[in-house]
């Protein structure tokens, strides 16, 4: 027992003794390539461990190491790393070079350009390669899902409405909480100038087609925002549109065709059966005979409607455009012209564009730059009544009731028309499927966004520019109401401009 305690004993104390001899000391001297200067503070590490060290004011350092080697990495701002194998070295000594690295991604922030690496933390950006090919209306839209602490949301399935976005946060309880929008230096009027109080709001992006834009910078902090005062308050959406560049001229041609359908979520409605199933459980919890007033015979009586059904369909969209960019040294251009139609989701809305954009860049002197930008486009859009009618899809695909027919004998059901004497049990006291057919809402507009900017440059990092531009809006919006409608009826129909 006493021996097999002693070899216990040596070989504990042995086993420092050889941890001890596994390691070896590495010392030298780091200086500069062009000075030949030594350089203090400069990180010497053991790569692949937390190992590490600096060199003092004479350049010098120490490191402990394990006995079969490995690789020494130094590094300093502003230098080269360099990676050295220790191999049977006991003094390396190294000489480090400046470091010259181009920075190939910028991000535009308003009046300034800086480089991405500067201000990851305040902007996010989205490039011209991840909006190609989006099947939206609007920039807007194609935003979604692709940026941190910028919430989009669609609020309504009508093509061409207005998203919500929020970044960071909502910035106001009561007010409107959108950010800013700026398309080539030119702030754009984002007002609610709509006439008709039905209806919803068209997207401020509606008229640029989304693959003219280079680049998409979202301002999200106070120092990113504090260019545009008050009316960055929400964050800043800065919009970049494409150039030419110097070379041989090149066309593209593109032709998109698509279909989106209604996301049903984790939920659905009640059929005929299962509402009468329910309301019978109902009837007799509140100790009433069912059979009274929900009887077998009922589901034979009455429909078995699925309004959601009925209110929602497969949207459908078509996209054609034609580009063409080039120039030489002094001049570049980018042309575009673009047609958009998209059938949407919800009945009895659709949306049409057409646009045209032209780039123009010309170096005047070696130091004076002109840049032209101008965009053109027509937007024609269908809408259905909003959520807050009777007569809207989109509420009464949520409140009515299957056992209402949504057609009689074919027609739509003319439900709470004078004169029809037809039973409605819904809360929603009227048919959106006939309703649509008895109305009309049309947004039509015109509008043009045009920079003229000229850049001087005065010293090698110093440039002034001068923007000036105009956005220019034509809104005429139109509401038709039959008199034969719900709507209508109180009033004998409805034209409205």
């Amino acid at each position: 027992m006493r021996r097999h305690v002693l070899v216990v004993l040596l070989g504990l104390l042995f086993f420092p003794l050889l941890g001890w001899a596994q390691e070896r000391v590495i010392t030298g001297t780091v200086i500069g390539t062009d000075t030949k200067e030594p350089l203090p503070g400069v990180n010497v590490f053991l790569k692949g461990t937390t190992t590490g060290t600096t060199t003092d004011i004479d350049g010098k350092y120490r490191i402990t190491v394990p006995v079969n080697g490995g690789e020494l990495v130094f590094s300093f701002i502003g230098l080269g790393n360099e990676t050295v194998r220790i191999g049977t070295h006991n003094v390396i000594n190294m000489e480090m070079s400046d470091s010259f690295q181009e920075l190939d991604e910028i991000v535009v922030t308003g009046y300034s350009v800086q480089s991405r690496e500067k201000i990851i933390s305040t902007v996010d950006v989205v490039s011209a390669k991840e909006l190609a090919n989006t099947p939206t209306p609007s920039v807007e839209q194609a935003l979604q899902g692709r940026t941190s602490g910028v919430f989009s949301t669609i609020g309504s399935g009508q093509p061409g409405s207005q998203s919500d976005i929020i970044i960071r946060g909502a910035g106001s309880i009561s007010g409107d909480a959108s950010p800013l929008y700026v398309i080539d230096g030119i702030i754009l009027a984002n007002d609610n100038i709509s006439t008709q109080a039905t209806g919803t709001k068209q997207s401020p992006l509606a008229s640029i087609n989304p693959n003219d834009i280079e680049s998409v910078s979202i301002l999200k902090d106070a120092s990113a925002v504090a260019l545009y005062g008050a009316r960055g308050a929400n964050g800043v959406v800065v919009i970049t549109t494409k150039s030419g560049k110097a070379g041989k001229a090149e066309f593209g041609f593109s032709l998109q065709l698509g279909q989106t359908q209604r996301s049903k979520g984790g939920f659905e409605m009640m059929n005929a059966r299962e509402l009468w199933e329910y309301e019978r459980a109902v009837l007799v919890a509140n100790g009433r005979d069912p059979d009274i007033r929900r009887p077998l015979s009922y589901l034979s009586e009455h429909a078995d409607t699925d309004w959601l059904e009925e209110a929602f369909d497969k949207g459908t969209s078509q996209k054609y455009e034609f580009s063409a960019s080039g120039g030489n040294d002094k001049s570049s251009f980018f042309s575009s012209f673009g047609y958009f139609q998209q059938d949407g989701i919800l009945l009895a809305t659709d949306f049409e564009r057409f646009s045209g954009r032209l780039n123009f860049k010309h170096h005047l002197t070696e130091r004076l730059v002109l840049n032209l930008n101008t965009n053109l486009a027509w937007v024609n859009q269908s809408q259905a009544s909003n959520g807050n009618t009777f007569t809207s899809p989109l509420l009464g695909a949520w409140l009515n009731r299957p056992f209402d027919p949504a057609y009689t004998n074919g027609d739509p059901t003319p439900a709470g028309i004078y004169g029809y004497n037809v039973p409605w049990q819904s809360l929603s006291s009227s048919n959106f499927v006939r309703e649509v057919e008895q109305g009309e809402y049309k947004n039509r507009s015109l509008r043009t966004i045009n920079n003229i900017s000229l850049n001087y440059t005065i010293l090698d990092n110093l440039t002034f520019t001068t923007n000036n531009g105009f956005d220019y809006l034509l809104l005429k919006q139109k509401r038709w109401t039959s008199p034969i409608s719900y709507d209508g009826q109180s009033q004998k129909g409805y034209v409205g401009e």
